[in-house]
């Protein structure tokens, strides 16, 4: 019985890191490793941890707007920036985003605290979103899967 725990021990810790090894070999990706579950493009840790916990996996569904459009706005995603890194917008404006996506890979854009709906930008493509621009104050636009993929968002 005494040789039967080690034994028994040392398979589990066998069948753990085999476990562990096929995951890591199942989540990789062309843009690194351990990229499965949690925020893309934010490795091992953002696996684990769950990224930045507030854009979701899946794009939102358009939904068709019958507000007249008060303006568009047109950013370019190009070499994990957004240009231009700053705009400004007027309290209550209905504002459609036209992004041309430059770049090779996948970027998206979103705001919680400024609630532009998370909108996915597939590679070399043109993708608008609507958005009605709340109260007075400075929101942060980001792509989730890069970090430091940033615009200042200001409304006046």
């Amino acid at each position: 019985m005494n040789r039967a725990v080690p034994i028994l021990a040392i398979a589990l810790i066998a069948i753990g890191v085999v476990g562990l090894v096929a995951v890591g070999w199942l989540t990789q990706t062309p843009f690194g490793y351990f990229q499965g579950y949690g925020s893309p493009g934010r490795g091992m840790m953002g696996g684990m941890m769950g990224g930045y916990g507030f854009a979701p996996n899946v794009n939102a569904t358009p939904v068709p707007s019958d507000k007249p459009i008060d303006r568009e706005i047109k950013i370019t995603a190009r070499n994990w920036q957004f240009d231009p890194p700053r705009m400004v917008v007027k309290k209550g404006e209905t504002v459609r985003f036209t992004i041309t996506n430059q770049d090779a890979v996948a970027h998206n854009f979103v705001s919680q605290d400024g609630d532009i709906t998370y909108t996915f930008l597939p590679p070399n493509a043109t993708v608008s979103v609507v958005w009605v621009a709340p109260e007075k104050g400075t929101y942060l636009a980001l792509c989730t899967f890069h970090a430091g993929m940033q615009m200042q968002v200001i409304v006046e």
